[in-house]
């Protein structure tokens, strides 16, 4: 079975018999590889344009006294509707002696469930800075309301601050940047 626009470049190539038609199959073809790659260029575009890094993404401060603290994304804070945000990096400031520590959990209430533990932060020096790196895909939170963070521990801290690095994900290509 031919491809349609085979039968008009034999038509023009006539005169050429057998050379004709090879022609011909062979300039539709190439005419279907650059329409292929000109979508494939297009996707790319759109997911380009669908990805974004947003670097020191600070959560709000709150102090150690005031543990637990938590975040709804699209709350004032996280992924809007239609969004996700895959965490890269996050990092705690203001943690102020060795024995104070900071846990981030996944969850929408408190008290927290065990099974959503995600990290504890510590220090190994007083005023120190601790760091986390979710690694792959990141940790992913769900614009739509369905993952939120919470933050418990014990810490003498006036001040903790969380920051994070996250790469925000459209919803519709969600799928692509986790391939």
């Amino acid at each position: 079975m031919q491809a349609a626009g085979v039968d008009q470049i034999r038509e023009r190539l006539a005169e050429d018999g057998l050379r004709a038609g090879v022609a011909a199959s062979l300039e539709v073809t190439l005419g279907r590889i650059a329409a292929a790659m000109e979508r494939t260029d297009r996707h790319r575009r759109q997911l380009a344009a669908s990805i974004t890094y947003i670097p020191g993404r600070v959560f709000p401060s709150f102090a150690g006294s005031a543990l637990t603290a938590g975040v709804q994304p699209g709350h004032g804070f996280g992924p809007t509707p239609g969004y996700w945000w895959a965490i890269q990096g996050m990092r705690v400031a203001g943690l102020a002696a060795t024995t104070d520590f900071l846990n981030v959990s996944r969850g929408n209430a408190v008290p927290v469930q065990p099974g959503n533990a995600l990290h504890t932060f510590t220090i190994p020096v007083a005023g120190a800075f601790a760091d986390w790196l979710p690694g792959g895909g990141g940790l992913l939170l769900d614009g739509n309301g369905q993952a939120s963070l919470l933050f418990t521990g014990t810490s003498a801290a006036t001040a903790i601050t969380v920051s994070m690095d996250v790469i925000q994900v459209t919803d519709a290509q969600l799928p692509y940047y986790l391939m």
